[in-house]
């Protein structure tokens, strides 16, 4: 059935205000759906900081627009450094739905915003091709595990990931851990996505502030979703946050941004580097696709290229993994250390091994673990761990 549908994109009053002192900003916005929106959807400005969006064609094809819009147009105001001067909510409904949107209160809008979003990801991520489910909500707060990342060459168990644990894993009762990999998680928290990455920075720092000398051996990442990076409230918010910690335990910490596109922008990925490549031990740049363009990584001085396998189908990965791995010798050449994660079986992981991958972390390395180790070497044939190898670190998996 053919759907009409209205896409809002509003600011809040402080963001409209910054907006009215740099009017380049609304100018950018506007001259980009003029130039972007074509046929079956047209715009029109309601006010100076909203436009609607309507179009006439299924539900999907909607949904599918209004997320490739959002995605667009962050990108672009990024690139530009446009998204100084003010944050876009996106949000879709009926007529009644879209002007309470736009006539509402700031804190009622962000609301609407985060709840369309939510439906928005349920839908995009229930259909039959794709890989997996969206992760079962929990009430509070979900408890953290650790992923062990081999450093290849070296045979080495040199870092951990720090991931949610799944609600069918919270609430059994058989010790059998699971956990829902980050760039999932990331997807299924949304406009949520940046408090999930304080929570893993602050845990992170808590553990290296107030552990033994075997922990602050240890390396971890640090999430940032692909979207909270573009999103500036949420930029800054997480720039904010990890200056309120020492600097030094940032020496012990991987960024690692998800969920990428294959082809971004060179000025996202040079604005990106400039911003947060002082800040980390290291960067790493995830996609899902291993059709990315790798020229636009020159000049970046990303340490690794990570390419998650996660939502990959059971019928699509040796494919997929066949062609990132035919990429590795260009990537190392760039001095980019090729990566994977989501390895599942030992057949995968030994792919990895003969082609040059520096990190892979998934299923057949090491189980979802309810503490983490110091950087140790490890024979192949202990592979997958299913207990670190130094337990009762001082770790909490529900802090």
């Amino acid at each position: 059935m053919a759907a009409i549908r209205l896409v809002s994109l509003r600011m809040t009053s402080v963001q409209a205000d910054r907006a009215d002192r740099a009017s380049t900003f609304i100018r950018s916005v506007d001259s980009y759906l003029e130039s972007e929106i074509t046929s079956p959807f047209s715009y029109k400005k309601l006010t100076p900081t909203a436009f609607a969006l309507r179009g006439k064609c299924t539900s999907h094809e909607i949904d599918t627009y209004i997320d490739k819009l959002q995605n667009d147009l962050l990108e672009f105001l990024f690139g530009t450094e446009g998204d100084n001067h003010g944050t876009l909510l996106f949000f879709a409904g009926s007529d009644v739905e879209v002007a309470e949107f736009v006539s509402t209160t700031d804190e009622r809008a962000i609301e609407l915003a985060r709840a369309y979003q939510k439906k928005l990801y349920e839908r995009l991520n229930t259909s039959k091709s794709v890989a997996r489910p969206p992760p079962t909500p929990v009430a509070g707060t979900r408890n953290l595990l650790f992923r062990g990342i081999l450093l290849c060459p070296r045979r080495v168990l040199l870092s951990y990931a720090v991931t949610p644990e799944t609600y069918e894993s919270q609430t059994r009762e058989d010790g059998v851990r699971q956990d829902v990999d980050l760039g999932t998680y990331l997807a299924f928290r949304g406009e949520e996505a940046v408090e999930f990455s304080i929570r893993i920075f602050n845990k992170v720092s808590y553990l290296l502030q107030t552990g033994d000398d075997h922990v602050r051996r240890s390396v971890f990442v640090v999430p940032l979703s692909y979207k909270s990076l573009l999103a500036g409230q949420d930029r800054r918010r997480f720039l904010d946050n990890i200056h309120q910690h020492p600097d030094w335990v940032r020496q012990n910490m991987i960024l690692s941004v998800f969920r990428c596109p294959p082809t971004p922008g060179s000025s996202i990925l040079q604005r990106f580097s400039g911003e947060f490549t002082p800040l980390f031990r290291t960067i790493d740049w995830q996609i899902t696709d291993p059709d990315f363009a790798m020229q636009v990584f020159t000049g970046c001085h990303f340490h690794s290229l990570t390419f998650d396998m996660h939502t990959l189908r059971p019928n699509q990965r040796q494919k997929a993994l066949t062609k990132f791995l035919q990429r590795t010798e260009d990537l190392r050449a760039m001095k980019l250390r090729p990566a994977i994660s989501g390895v599942e079986t030992r057949a995968e992981l030994d792919q990895c091994l003969n082609h040059g991958v520096v990190y892979a972390s998934g299923d057949a390395v090491t189980a979802a673990l309810p503490s983490f180790a110091p950087a140790q070497t490890i024979e192949l044939r202990d592979l997958p761990i299913s207990e670190p190898t130094i337990l009762d670190l001082g770790t909490s998996n529900a802090a």
